[in-house]
């Protein structure tokens, strides 16, 4: 199975893309794939303005449906939820969030800093700043943006299934 993390507005990427949405579903229902956020990234869309609410709807269900939920790798006081974060891994959020504390960079190296945990092959971002950053520390995985993971994604569904001999 392989494990994909995805940046918040990833969702996005995917809600609007019936094609890439309904592939996911072909690969996440029979466990070929595992789409992966934090609790931050779900807070981020439970936050989300009044004007918004059809959106916000429409995002919590995708994740809902296709997407677990992992610990962040990392706390910070403030911004990570109790039970949804482990401690450790500071260094890389420094590094991460550069110098600005502010709690939007904070989440963000939050996020970033969980796809370095080891096991998640891809992490899906449209954030090239701190994409670069993130392909900078140890146990940094395969970082692409929406149009190449739709392609990732594609060629996974497109891949005969091993014949397993039944």
């Amino acid at each position: 199975m392989k494990k994909v993390m995805i940046d918040t507005h990833i969702l996005d990427c995917i809600h609007d893309d019936p094609d890439l949405e309904a592939a996911l579903r072909g690969l996440v229902h029979p466990g070929r794939l595992a789409l992966l956020i934090t609790h931050l990234q779900k807070d981020e869309v439970e936050a989300m303005p009044q004007d918004k609410t059809v959106r916000r709807q429409a995002l919590l269900k995708l994740i809902e449906e296709l997407v677990g939920i992992v610990a962040s790798e990392g706390a910070v006081f403030g911004v990570s939820r109790f039970g949804g974060a482990k401690f450790g891994g500071e260094a890389n959020i420094e590094a991460l969030r550069g110098s600005r504390r502010e709690t939007n960079p904070t989440r963000d190296a939050l996020i970033f800093n969980t796809a370095t945990r080891g096991d998640i092959d891809m992490f899906v971002t449209d954030d090239e700043r701190r994409a670069k950053r993130l392909r900078g520390l140890t146990g940094a995985p395969r970082i692409a943006d929406c149009a190449d993971f739709k392609a990732f994604v594609l060629s996974l569904r497109d891949q005969a299934m091993p014949d397993d001999g039944s």
